[in-house]
């Protein structure tokens, strides 16, 4: 596991996203050979979250469908 690689495209978002660090993890994973790590740095309360979230850019802006 890599904690110093960060996912492109994806960020910390939350209450407190400078609590937890994402990053890649290459020998647990579901499909294929990586999957997404979120871990918090020390013990976090309910009222501290941090999810991760991806940026992406609209396919059909100002479109009507």
């Amino acid at each position: 596991m890599s904690m110093t690689e960060s996912i492109k495209g994806w960020y910390l978002s939350g209450s407190t996203p400078e609590l937890y660090d994402i990053s890649i993890d290459t020998n647990v994973f579901q499909i294929g050979t990586k999957a997404g790590l979120l871990a918090a740095k020390s013990e976090t309360n309910v009222q501290q979250f941090g999810p991760r979230m991806q940026g992406c850019e609209p396919l059909h802006l100002n479109q009507r469908f």
